[in-house]
């Protein structure tokens, strides 16, 4: 892998919680990118959303040098999952 390449955390707790994962990305060096809480898929239009804003993608165990490599969060959705029904509401 290339040192410069940013790893995209997207699993939730498969292998390890993204949370995990972001301080063992960081922590060998790697810019990071945290995903895997954020999937507009999985939105069940309830109290769910106060969790999702909850969220900070630098709430894990490490070095102010390894969060300084966390480019912060991205919202993401599989695609296979909407159609024109279901679009629009998840926007």
């Amino acid at each position: 892998v290339r040192p410069d390449t940013v790893i995209q955390v997207w699993r939730e707790e498969t292998p390890v919680h993204y949370m995990k994962e972001m301080e063992l990305i960081t922590k060998a060096g790697f810019r990071a990118l945290l995903s895997a809480p954020w999937y507009l898929n999985h939105i069940t239009y309830g109290p769910d959303w106060s969790e999702i804003y909850m969220v900070d993608p630098l709430e894990f165990k490490g070095s102010p040098q390894q969060k300084a490599l966390v480019i912060g969060g991205e919202a993401c959705m599989w695609g296979e999952y909407v159609d024109s029904t279901n679009l629009a509401p998840r926007l």
